[in-house]
């Protein structure tokens, strides 16, 4: 008998493939769950943006507003001061010229986010 080594016989063509196959498998997965997950931060990104334009928005509003109902208060209060020395002195009710500006002077709040 002889001593030589019999070559060891290549491995078989199906492992091969099946290898090859789940290599590819892997990256097709690999590459949809990368294009997903990008997706998914663009469209976080852009509505992190929409809501900090829409929350700048809602602040400049109630500035706005806020400015106009300071503006209306003041003719209100003292409105509100005329109708009780009325009513201390037992008038029924207003005359036409307790109110300057109208009955109301409401504050115009148009503007909304």
């Amino acid at each position: 008998m002889s001593d030589a080594v019999l070559p060891r016989p290549p491995a078989p063509r199906w492992t091969r493939r099946r290898v090859d196959v789940l290599m590819q498998v892997s990256l097709v997965i690999f590459g949809a769950l990368l294009a997903f997950g990008f997706g998914q931060w663009k469209d976080q990104r852009n509505e992190d943006a929409r809501a900090r334009v829409a929350l700048d928005g809602i602040r400049a509003d109630v500035r706005a507003n806020r400015d106009e109902v300071e503006r209306a208060r003041p003719y209100h209060e003292a409105l509100a001061a005329r109708f009780e020395q009325l009513r201390q002195r037992g008038a029924a009710q207003p005359a036409w010229t307790d109110f300057p500006q109208r009955l109301l002077s409401p504050a115009r709040v148009v503007s909304t986010a």
